[in-house]
């Protein structure tokens, strides 16, 4: 996996923009920022923030965001996010990321894991 520094400010972005947009319950963009994958498997910006705030909740309403490094997860570009909770919670987000056939990069998925050491 070679990233150059644009892919890696970019990938970022859209990460950040997402996060932004779910804080604001803005369902479009948050929706826009996802992978064509992804927007088929949910049809609508709805049916998409039901399932953030049910699945991801820490992705809804993160009191505090840190990004991390851009890491390669089977080769696959991933970007991780510290998040702390509304409940005081440390959970690292896995933003898995796939260039488009536009060449912009989007969101093709996310996995959550509860950080228990420092």
């Amino acid at each position: 996996m070679h990233l150059t520094q644009q892919d890696l400010a970019e990938i970022r972005q859209v990460v950040a923009f997402q996060l932004s947009a779910l804080q604001r319950d803005d369902y479009v963009t948050a929706f826009a920022c996802a992978s064509l994958f992804i927007q088929e498997e949910f049809g609508t910006p709805q049916r998409f923030m039901a399932m953030v705030r049910s699945a991801y909740r820490p992705l809804y309403r993160p009191r505090s965001v840190m990004f991390e490094a851009v890491i390669a997860l089977e080769n696959i570009p991933t970007q991780q996010v510290l998040i702390l909770t509304e409940n005081d919670q440390l959970v690292r987000a896995y933003y898995l990321m796939h260039r488009q056939a536009d060449a912009n990069w989007k969101i093709n998925g996310c996995l959550l894991a509860e950080v228990t050491k420092f």
